[in-house]
């Protein structure tokens, strides 16, 4: 997209979000996941294809075709796909450490439903830690209880959820494709999620920043006081959440032959590599030996948590780093019309 056209994109928003988005869009994402934020319903003409053909006038001079139009999300597009991702972290928490399945009664809507494959409870030894992931798994479903309420009659349908271990399954690719830890010894930095509590931790930390950058992401793109109310609170208690999480990670990784502080590095990066046109992720450290620093927060410099557009969202749960309607954590695609991924 040129200059001119992304002009007219950012144009379309609120004073207020288009004051915050020219800001930080430079830390948000490329200029091309701009483009896919317009994403139409499926069969819906896309207004990228909306540049009107010259009329012939006998004259030698063609005509210019007129710029092509962009048409922002709404807020219910935006909170759609935020409660799919709230859907996947629920049923996570929900049953690696509460043992249970989310109710059927939340996880009906619009759209495709599917099945939840992969999670399993947990045996969490540490008791201190078990009390604070079970305070994370009932603040999970609050938060869905409440963007469920929020959407009213246009929530989507839990859609078909991978958190799976096994050949294939999204926590298996994270196992098998993020680079090994060599120290002490070669190992994956994940052998099974639901085997014990650092391992849990690993896999709630695959998820909780991403859904941060997420609910940062869409905070500039949303036109309703009383929605971007919403997004914030989520917002705040998603950061409470990851940022326990990474803690728990930097402390438990300081143990002698622990290797959770590598390992969520190694994470972090392939994570990044789904948007590689942003370096906008981190694991809980920083560099090594007599220079390790904690890296609990990962700011951008400024004292912000990174974001990701939309689309950008897609692609790190889709895990992809191409055009896509499906993959990764939504083997079947996500319900609504933000579902399609970008080539990066």
């Amino acid at each position: 997209m040129d200059n001119d056209n992304m002009g007219s994109a950012v144009a379309e928003l609120p004073v207020v979000a288009r004051r915050a988005f020219l800001g930080r869009a430079g830390r948000f994402a490329t200029v091309g996941a701009i483009v896919a934020i317009a994403a139409c319903s499926e069969g819906d003409e896309s207004p990228l294809a909306n540049t009107p053909t010259p009329t012939p006038s006998g004259t030698p001079t063609p005509t210019p075709a007129a710029s092509p139009s962009i048409l922002p999300v709404s807020d219910v597009d935006l909170l759609t796909l935020m409660v799919q991702l709230q859907y996947l972290q629920a049923e996570f928490y929900a049953r690696a450490v509460l043992g249970a399945p989310l109710a059927s009664s939340l996880v009906t809507g619009a759209g495709a439903a599917g099945d939840v494959v992969g999670p399993r409870a947990v045996t969490i030894a540490d008791p201190i830690l078990a009390d604070y992931l079970r305070e994370i798994a009932v603040e999970k479903i609050d938060q869905l209880v409440r963007l469920r309420a929020v959407l009213g009659s246009a929530v989507p349908a839990r859609p078909a959820l991978n958190l799976s271990m096994e050949a294939g399954g999204s926590f298996a690719r994270y196992a098998t494709e993020a680079t090994p830890v060599t120290v002490p010894a070669t190992a994956p930095v994940l052998t099974d999620v639901y085997a014990g509590q650092d391992q849990l931790l690993l896999g709630a930390f695959v998820l909780e920043d991403a859904v941060v950058s997420a609910w940062r992401g869409i905070a500039t793109l949303m036109t309703s006081a009383a929605n971007i109310d919403v997004a914030a609170g989520m917002l705040a208690t998603c950061a409470f959440h990851a940022g326990l999480i990474r803690s728990q990670l930097f402390l438990r990784g300081g143990a002698t032959g622990s290797v959770l502080r590598t390992a969520t590095v190694r994470l972090s990066d392939l994570r990044d590599s789904f948007t590689p046109t942003v370096d906008d992720d981190r694991g809980v450290s920083s560099g090594s030996g007599s220079s390790l620093a904690a890296d609990i927060n990962p700011s951008d410099g400024e004292g912000e948590i990174y974001g990701r557009l939309p689309n950008l969202t897609i692609n790190t749960f889709y895990m992809t780093r191409s055009v896509a309607t499906s993959g990764g954590f939504f083997p079947a695609g996500l319900n609504g019309v933000l579902r399609e991924s970008v080539f990066t």
